[in-house]
């Protein structure tokens, strides 16, 4: 248990976590948190699920990534959807009445959403501390109307401090109107990342072979753009010798990406879905991963592809590229520039392969651990200490 930093920070701390539900990089950062300070998790997720005791948990089969050492609950929430608008909300009705009786000294608001308004307003009505966690930047959602955005900005301002998945979302959340001062930004961990790290033992599978070998990993959906992928590989083609394109992943894009991999002579390979021990060795067999996405809130993929000393090349809308592709471990391109990408290619492909490069690439993720987003955690809960309690405001 770390020392208390700030007057008025409780020793013993309990912190209650509200969730939409549990996520395979979620619970090994709130694991870490439970070993701080006394941690419980009410997920609010599936608006069908009973409380404890006769809880169904169906909905969330392989969701935690790891067991999860903390206590935790569910709680019934409302979801709201709006036409086709980019809107797919839940809302939760009664919860103040489970955190009267956890009695937290902070809450963690996972989000910024409209499921956490109820949340935020018991913290301020009776004079708790909490902490949001966000994660969406600028450019992941569509609803940017003034009425939408200045309710963001009210729910924002529920909170008396914030941490932040990345540079990106910590931009959008000043843009919200948080206080800079009050904003701790980490870095999301990858429990994949991990696992190639430990799989990681002298040279790479890669290291030894002339001809580059391209991945992609994901669904294979529009927003990820896997056909702009591989119209810029046809592109570059003539200048990549026999460079191959691998792409891990099913989705509804298939049919079409067949067609295009029948006119590269074999060196387009869709595989499908790949997971677990297949997929990390996928990552070590490959020199260079590409993320042409056109919305990544933060994209893990490139955590994993680092840890396994790949070169990057990804869009200027991933939000972990920002962060962590820097000169020589990888290009970040505009996105829905195939030209562009198509010469990305050729340089990644004369980019620095050795295992010395390799090692560096690892390297340049190493930081980016359960642990780590843990103790950016408590830092923002200390920053939230040192806000005096205010009176719940009005929406």
């Amino acid at each position: 248990m770390p020392d208390s930093r700030i007057a008025g920070r409780p020793e013993r701390l309990s912190v209650v976590a509200i969730s939409h539900g549990p996520t395979p990089y979620y619970t090994p950062i709130l694991n870490a948190l439970s070993e701080r300070v006394r941690l419980h998790v009410i997920y609010l997720g599936n608006g069908t699920m009973q409380g404890t005791g006769g809880s169904s948990w169906d909905a969330f089969a392989d969701a935690w990534g790891e067991p999860p050492r903390f206590e935790l609950s569910t709680y019934r929430s409302v979801p709201i959807r709006l036409g086709r608008l980019d809107f797919n909300a839940r809302f939760s009705v009664g919860i103040g009445r489970r955190l009267d009786r956890l009695r937290p000294d902070v809450i963690l608001a996972h989000s910024w959403g409209p499921l956490m308004i109820e949340p935020l307003l018991w913290a301020r009505a009776t004079g708790r501390r909490s902490v949001m966690w966000t994660e969406s930047g600028a450019t992941t959602g569509l609803l940017r109307d003034p009425v939408t955005m200045a309710t963001r900005r009210r729910i924002v301002g529920l909170a008396d401090a914030v941490v932040s998945s990345g540079s990106e979302a910590t931009k959008f959340i000043q843009q919200l109107g948080a206080d800079p001062s009050k904003i701790v930004t980490s870095c999301l961990p990858s429990s994949l990342a991990h696992s190639i790290a430990e799989r990681v033992a002298g040279p790479t599978v890669g290291a030894s072979h002339p001809e580059r070998r391209f991945l992609f990993v994901g669904r294979l959906v529009d927003l990820k753009r896997p056909l702009n992928l591989a119209r810029a590989f046809l592109r570059a083609q003539p200048r990549l010798g026999n460079a191959t394109l691998t792409f891990a992943g099913e989705g509804p894009v298939r049919p079409s990406l067949d067609a295009l991999a029948a006119k590269s002579g074999g060196r387009i390979r869709l595989i499908g879905r790949s997971e677990g021990i297949d997929l990390a060795d996928r990552f070590l067999a490959a020199d260079v991963l590409v993320v042409p996405s056109v919305r990544e809130v933060w994209g893990l993929v490139v955590n994993e592809g680092l840890a396994a000393g790949l070169f990057i090349v990804a869009t200027d809308q991933v939000a972990s590229a920002v962060d962590l592709v820097a000169d020589g471990v990888g290009l970040i391109v505009p996105a829905d520039d195939v030209d562009l990408l198509a010469e990305s290619l050729v340089q990644a492909a004369s980019a620095d392969h050795s295992e010395q490069a390799r090692e560096r690439r690892r390297a340049s993720v190493s930081h980016c651990t359960p642990d780590a987003f843990a103790t950016a955690i408590d830092h923002a809960i200390d920053r939230a200490f040192g806000v005096a309690p205010r009176r719940a405001p009005i929406l």
